[in-house]
């Protein structure tokens, strides 16, 4: 069976700069999209 996305897999889990204004230290992160770790998840079972 082909595995794939329809849909480029780029994602940063997290992204640390200082705001460009004010310099101060920003940090953000986000969890994977549903699909994406969906995904991943898929993979993680043929590989076990």
């Amino acid at each position: 069976m082909k595995q794939g996305l329809k849909r480029m897999f780029l994602h940063a889990h997290s992204i640390a700069f200082a705001h460009p204004l004010t310099g101060e230290a920003m940090h953000l992160t986000a969890p994977l999209p549903k699909e994406l770790q969906s995904f991943v998840d898929k993979l993680d079972g043929l590989a076990g």
